[in-house]
């Protein structure tokens, strides 16, 4: 998440935390990058990365006690100048330290261990990121920008593990920011690319299905699949206007078909769990249905079960508003673990997908083949319709098929096509796989 650091109270803290006269971050850290301090160094970025969690099950109190412990660590550190949020971060200035990978592993190897809080061993992880200076920022708003970018590239590695921000991660931000600041503008110049990939019908022998797959035409860096855009949009508060192009366009293709007299049943679109919290998402989608005036039925929604995990609450009473409607709802990477079977059952789709994972698995033994077969096995007894995508190889479609897989998809039957070449593979009736 981006944080705007100019809106955040960072605070100089002692051993007694008496500030007397705080002295600014940004401040501080603008004295380092102009390098007034003549002295190389050391910024490190802090987060507890499960606080929220730990004050939730032992109190405020609790856990204001367990901070001051962690903050007065962080002090004893040798020429540390520590500051801290109002929330969980702390920012460590280490203006003479030529190497940060040891005072980082010993902090990381310091939060492995227990800390003892009236009688009780606590532990909290954390995610760490570090910046020399001065060095790649020009303004103490960029470092802090630098540092926000090097913590959640940190927390992909696991709690208590660190990440510098080096001359690669450095290419990477400005990638990412380019994608950002190119997203606003990409629908109106019509640089938002709609593929389709089909999926093959076992019952029928034909393509009477296919799913939306959104790409970004970036001038600098060619084609980005959604993969990696989407999360930025989600970030930067774009992802609602770049979804809901994708089911215009859905819509939009679905007339086409209809047009054209071709017999399919669905066209389906990835959703966004911003999508499913915000009150106007229904009327929005009448809106294109209506707009495009096609039967609802015809339209599906993907949603991820990684997505559904963490958004089951607040986007299940959305989720039910779409089903009555009459749209379908897809879970996809059906199985991955992400999702109990409770809540799998409490969700209103009406079919699944297996990801690319547990399919390519199929290929490798008898435990992979037997893991897809049971998944499949689960969805029929529940009555959900079954997807297999990323199906590449022949065992993989004889073993699908023999499973009972209602629809297969990938790579062996059809690549992400354009809206005229999908038309094309829709109205063939003689399709043979290879």
């Amino acid at each position: 998440m981006q944080i705007e650091y100019g809106e955040l109270n960072f605070e100089r803290i002692d051993a007694y935390f008496r500030c007397p006269r705080p002295e600014p971050l940004i401040e501080r850290l603008t004295e380092l990058i102009e390098g007034k301090s003549k002295s190389k160094g050391v910024v490190v970025k802090l987060y507890l990365e499960d606080f929220k969690e730990f004050n939730e099950t032992f109190g405020f109190q609790f856990g204001e006690m367990f901070l001051q412990k962690i903050a007065r660590y962080l002090i004893s550190l040798k020429d540390a100048d520590v500051y801290r949020t109002a929330g969980v971060e702390f920012i460590i200035i280490f203006d003479k330290l030529k190497y940060g990978a040891p005072i980082l592993d010993e902090i990381s190897k310091r939060f492995e261990s227990g800390w003892s809080i009236e009688g009780l061993d606590c532990i909290c992880s954390i995610n760490l990121a570090a910046i020399t200076h001065p060095g790649k920022s020009n303004s103490a708003k960029e470092m802090l920008e630098q540092l926000g970018y090097a913590i959640s590239e940190s927390a992909k590695l696991g709690p208590n593990r660190y990440c510098f921000f080096d001359e690669a991660l450095q290419l990477k931000l400005y990638r990412r920011n380019s994608i950002a600041g190119f997203l606003s503008k990409a629908i109106d110049n019509g640089l938002m690319e709609m593929r389709y990939r089909p999926a093959y019908n076992v019952k029928e022998g034909r393509f009477t299905h296919a799913d939306s797959y959104m790409y970004l035409l970036h001038p600098e860096f060619g084609r980005i699949m959604a993969g990696e855009f989407m999360p930025i949009a989600e970030e930067t508060g774009q992802i609602y206007k770049i979804s809901n192009y994708a089911i215009h366009k859905g819509c939009e293709l679905i007339s086409m078909l209809r047009e054209k007299n071709i017999d399919f049943e669905k066209i389906s679109i990835p959703i966004s769990p911003v999508q499913l919290i915000q009150k106007r998402f229904v009327s929005d989608v009448e809106t294109a249905l209506n707009a495009a005036k096609i039967p609802v039925e015809k339209l599906a929604f993907d949603i991820s079960e990684n997505v559904m995990a963490s958004s089951l609450a607040s986007s299940h009473s959305c989720m039910n508003e779409i089903v009555d409607m009459g749209i379908s709802i897809i879970l996809n990477d059906f199985g991955a673990g992400y999702t109990g079977i409770t809540n799998i059952l409490n969700m209103p789709v009406s079919m699944v997908r297996l990801g690319r994972f547990t399919v390519w698995q199929i290929n490798n033994d008898e435990k992979g083949a037997a893991l897809a077969g049971g998944l499949v096995n689960i969805a029929k007894k529940l009555k959900l319709t079954v997807i297999a995508e990323g199906v590449e190889t022949k065992k993989q479609v004889r073993l699908l098929t023999k499973y009972g897989c209602n629809y297969l998809q990938g790579f062996y039957f059809a690549p992400t096509l354009s809206v005229e070449e999908l038309i094309g593979a829709m109205q063939r009736t003689d399709f043979e796989p290879k």
